[in-house]
């Protein structure tokens, strides 16, 4: 008796589970969780053994189904008050004509603190008494700790009483959600309303008021990208368009400005905290989809990981994206370089840096981060993690299973190949392949209004124009349309006219170098930032790149192996040439012909550089040495 009066709790609107003095009890085998789950959702009721037989078995009952009833129950009794004698076990699960019932106060059992708090708090609500009832309303979300019933779903599959829960705990919610928009309350309502918004994909009301809290916390891309895939699904699976509500929604989150909703923070709070190197002072150009995508994956997603060749712009987008997402995470934004470690012990030191502390070897320092933010959810930005990939990997395995607060954006030139990491491929910026003879479209492709905007700040005499448009898109293709080499040809424009800056730019690995300061050291150059490439590749692998710049254009696998041929060496190339494409070194494209390759004139340049370094300079195709690509 001592456990069902004192410490006994029983939880089943998250992992299912009973405890007493919060160490777990063993509830024995599934169909005894099973009916234990069975009387917990009718709390306080009467269930027949014929009830309980039915859940256990369906319409295949046991002929001894009523006396494997009873045998569970007892089983169960002396598992919940092993301190009671043997026949007065009869406290927490007590027999009722045909059955049994489950006796336990609101606190001993989730589901219906659940209720009774929810009940609390609408009339302390209804009573204008609305700070007080706010609490209570937001003690009774607590409880509700797995929107989608995993466990209890799993051992009632299918059984109307889910059914009504899941829409009982579903009206709360939402009404939650409606008085905390309403009061300005977005911060604190937001995970609640993302919550709904998995469970309830297809409900508008839910999914609009999923918008206004993204919205009103300053997530205005990620609501607005929300918007779009709600749109989609309602289309494939409905065949219907968004509401009113959702109409609404969206219109608000294209009209918000990111201080219109500032006084949206509760009182005594601020904004989440931003650690480590700051955001982008600049607007991203032509960066706008990517965005919108990020968005969505790092929703769904606990890991995501940036990828693409060098120069890309990875961090610019990792750090965009953790600004644009920043209020939903009240622990805050932590963004660690990782550029200048080189051991798992240097990125734990890294990450430890950034917290303000120092960490353990070989542990990630979860208890630390979480103290640290004094929040559950934070996001944790790993930049330029290229050469610790296997490091980073183990550390950010190891964090994410021990802390189910952190998500993390993690940039390198090669994923970290977790099975759960969802990939997102940062391509150049468009230069306009289709307009090459249309300057005025051209002034409108992604790189060429970047390359304009950069040498504005620099050289302000310049301006683009219809009469130069077709220069700098030439330019900007010569850079292969990649943001940090775009940025270093403008800068060019205080010494160098466009069009000597183009004939400097056949050799644009040596030809560009920057100035700038406060940037990452491999940075400094176009050459500095492709080299470092090279550190990822092992032999067999830098060898075989090197062979790269000895073909033209596009190639297959077996222009590939007439390349390698002129280095020493018998390597299985089908396997390097992809180890290549996971390094960001080589792309896939598509062709009717099949599987073909192709490099970035950068990564091409670098190619024959090495093969250069190698001892064997890339000669004239007159001479034969150059292999056509197809």
């Amino acid at each position: 008796m001592q456990i069902a009066d004192a410490v006994l709790r029983i939880q089943i609107l998250g992992p299912f589970r009973a405890s007493a003095c919060q160490a777990e009890l063993p509830l024995g085998p599934r169909k005894q969780c099973t009916l234990l789950a069975l009387l917990a959702l009718r709390a306080g009721e009467r269930v027949t053994v014929e009830e309980l037989a039915e859940a256990l078995w369906g319409e295949n009952l046991p002929a001894s189904a009523n006396a494997l009833v009873h045998t569970y129950v007892a089983r169960l009794r002396r598992v919940l008050e092993p301190d009671a004698p043997r026949h007065r076990r009869n406290n927490v699960i007590s027999s009722a004509r045909g059955g049994y019932r489950l006796n336990v106060r609101d606190e001993q059992l989730d589901l219906q603190a659940f209720r009774t708090l929810t009940r609390q708090a609408l009339a302390l609500i209804s009573l204008r008494q609305w700070e007080a009832g706010w609490q209570v309303f937001d003690r009774a979300m607590r409880a509700w700790s797995d929107p989608f019933l995993k466990d209890l779903t799993a051992l009632l599959p299918d059984h109307p009483a889910i059914e009504l829960l899941r829409r009982e705990l579903v009206g709360a919610a939402l009404e939650y959600v409606r008085l905390g928009l309403e009061h300005g309350r977005a911060c604190l309502v937001l995970p609640i309303a993302e919550r709904l918004a998995l469970v309830e994909p297809f409900n508008e009301v839910v999914q609009a008021h999923c918008l206004q809290a993204l919205t009103r916390t300053g997530q205005r891309t990620a609501a607005l990208a929300r918007y779009t895939e709600v749109q989609a699904r309602l289309r494939t699976e409905l065949n219907v368009e968004p509401g009113p509500q959702l109409a609404a929604a969206r219109a608000e989150a294209i009209e918000a400005r990111a201080e219109q909703w500032s006084d949206d923070v509760p009182a005594g709070s601020s904004r989440p905290p931003w650690r480590g190197p700051g955001s982008v002072v600049d607007d991203l150009v032509g960066r706008e989809e990517d965005l919108t995508r990020l968005c969505g994956l790092l929703r769904r997603h606990r890991l995501v990981t940036l990828t693409g060749p060098v120069g890309a712009g990875k961090t610019a987008l990792a750090l965009a994206l953790a600004e644009a997402v920043r209020g939903g995470y009240g622990g805050g934004v932590w963004v660690v370089e990782l550029s200048g470690t080189a051991s798992l012990r240097g990125v734990v030191d890294a990450v430890a840096a950034v917290l303000g502390g120092t960490g353990p070897s070989r542990h990630v320092p979860a208890g630390s981060m979480s103290d640290a933010a004094g929040q559950p959810q934070l996001l944790l930005v790993l930049d330029n993690a290229e050469l610790v990939i296997d490091e980073t990997a183990e550390f950010v395995n190891e964090l994410l299973r021990s802390s189910s607060g952190i998500r993390v954006v993690v940039t390198s030139r090669e994923i970290l190949g977790l099975a759960y990491e969802a990939v997102h491929q940062v391509r150049p910026l468009a230069v306009g392949e289709q307009d090459r003879g249309n300057p005025r479209r051209l002034m409108e492709s992604p790189a060429v209004r970047l390359f304009a905007r950069r040498a504005v700040q620099l050289s302000p005499t310049f301006q683009l124009s219809e009469s130069n448009a077709l220069l700098v898109a030439a330019i900007c293709r010569r850079v292969d349309g990649l943001p940090l080499a775009i940025e270093l040809a403008a800068a060019c424009l205080r010494t160098d006219p466009l069009r000597l800056l183009l004939n400097r730019l056949r050799d644009p690995l040596y030809a560009l170098r920057s100035t700038w300061r406060g940037g990452p050291r491999h940075h400094g150059s176009l050459y500095a930032a492709a080299h470092r490439s090279m550190e990822l590749l092992d032999e067999a692998e830098r060898r075989c790149f090197a062979s790269l710049g000895l073909v033209d254009g596009e190639f297959c696998v077996e222009m590939a192996r007439e390349a390698r041929r002129m280095l020493p060496g018998d390597d299985d190339v089908p396997l390097l040439l992809n180890r290549l494409v996971d390094k960001s070194l080589l792309e896939v494209c598509s062709n009717p012909l099949g599987r073909r390759y192709r490099m970035l004139r950068v990564s091409r340049a670098l190619a024959r550089d090495t093969l250069n370094r190698l001892g064997h300079p890339p000669r004239p195709s007159a001479a034969g040495h150059c292999i056509p690509g197809c």
